[in-house]
């Protein structure tokens, strides 16, 4: 009987090897996923007046990739979130020295990252303090809320 199951799963991994190993090259040709540590700078006309941020790309993961490339379609190349018309304006924009204008102000590079970050950090936390509150969820497998303060992200520079 042992036989018979491991020539069956033979005969079905010589026929499936193709699929698959095909089916990855061609995932491999469409997706480019950066490892490790990723530098975040801001567009190229801003100068950085803090240090830049590096970012642990591989802790991310387990969050769904539109969350942060909200602009990418899976089958396209992830653009730069300051390329234009994303979040390439230096400031917050002001129309005639007025408060900033909500609509466009997320166009504001800075805006865009602190908000997504430090926002999605901060909801990790209120999410693992009331999953500890119900005590249905050991601490040590809740996810580690990333950094909220400034010299978290931007360490003071030598």
């Amino acid at each position: 009987m042992k036989r018979i199951l491991f020539v069956i799963v033979c005969v079905t991994a010589a026929f499936c090897y193709p699929a698959i190993s095909s089916s990855v090259d061609e995932i491999k040709e469409t997706l480019s996923v950066p490892m490790g540590i990723i530098v975040l700078k801001p567009p190229e006309k801003i100068s950085p007046v803090n240090s830049l941020v590096k970012f642990p790309h591989s802790r991310h993961f387990i969050y769904d990739c539109r969350s942060c490339h909200h602009k990418w379609e899976g089958d396209t190349k992830n653009l730069s979130c300051g390329t234009s018309n994303c979040h390439d304006l230096s400031g917050i924009p002001k129309p005639d020295g007025e408060k900033p204008k909500q609509d466009i102000s997320f166009r504001y590079f800075k805006q865009a990252y602190h908000d997504q970050c430090i926002g999605c950090h901060k909801s990790i936390k209120v999410n693992n303090s009331e999953t500890e509150l119900s005590k249905k969820v050991l601490k040590s497998q809740m996810p580690k809320p990333g950094p909220t303060g400034c010299v978290e992200c931007h360490p003071k520079q030598k």
